[in-house]
């Protein structure tokens, strides 16, 4: 198969029932998937500090008590969610990173079985 760039990709079928793996593509999207997270990750946690610090400004007058009753719980859950989703997409990663020496290791086990 050829990409839009020119670029020849290998493929790999295990099962005889089409393309399983395009190992070399995958891999660099798992690199590219994990610099992403890396940059999320960096990112977020500036931001984080950065909110944290201001928070503890939050709630010292007369309107503000109201305002970080309902502020706190939001940023709680939006803070929860976004660590999640950084650790989420860095298991994934990790993952599919690992995924392809496999996948490559498993095709090179079976092939030894075919008589050509």
């Amino acid at each position: 198969m050829t990409d839009p760039d020119g670029e020849h990709w290998t493929a790999i079928d295990l099962n005889g029932t089409g393309v399983s793996m395009y190992p070399a593509p995958t891999s660099k999207n798992m690199g590219d998937v994990a610099n992403t997270n890396t940059d999320a990750q960096n990112g977020w946690g500036t931001a984080k500090g950065q909110i944290g610090s201001l928070e503890g400004k939050l709630g010292q007058g007369p309107m503000g008590g109201p305002f970080r009753e309902q502020y706190n719980p939001a940023a709680t859950q939006l803070t929860g969610a976004i660590d999640a989703m950084t650790a989420s997409l860095g298991k994934i990663a990790q993952a599919g990173s690992e995924a392809v020496p496999m996948y490559v290791q498993a095709d090179l086990v079976a092939g030894q079985h075919f008589e050509f």
